[in-house]
């Protein structure tokens, strides 16, 4: 994969799980392969199929009514390539394990992997954060 169609799918994730005016789940769910596999290192949560990571970016997007996800770095080296983002949001709802907050927060994390393929043609993505006190 060229950097730069690496670089536009990574755009496209974070995009998608945005807050764009109004969340449409269907933009996070176009990113992935019917029978894919979605793993939130984080909440525990591994959703298999489309229908019930549905049902998960629903739910995040009705806890965190204003979620943003931005890529602060990125770059590849050879088959390698490594992302840190930056998400944000106010925790208003449930999401799972963790009662609703009511307030803002901010949390870095990063990711590196030998196996960044557009997300359509894969079974798994692999979601991990790194809280921040």
């Amino acid at each position: 994969m060229a950097t730069s169609e690496l670089e536009r799918m990574l755009d496209d994730w974070a995009i998608a799980w945005s807050f764009n005016n109004s969340y449409d789940p269907e933009r996070v769910l176009a990113l992935f392969v019917d029978d894919c596999v979605f793993e939130d290192v984080t909440f525990g949560v591994v959703a298999r199929g489309k229908e019930e990571l549905r049902s998960f970016v629903k739910d995040a997007f009705a806890a965190i009514p204003d979620f943003k996800y931005g890529l602060t770095r990125r770059f590849r080296a050879g088959q390698w390539a490594v992302i840190e983002w930056v998400m944000s949001g106010t925790h208003k709802g449930n999401l799972p394990g963790i009662r609703p907050l009511a307030s803002a927060f901010r949390r870095c994390g990063a990711r590196a992997s030998s196996n960044w393929r557009p997300v359509r043609s894969v079974a798994r993505l692999t979601i991990g954060m790194q809280l921040r006190s």
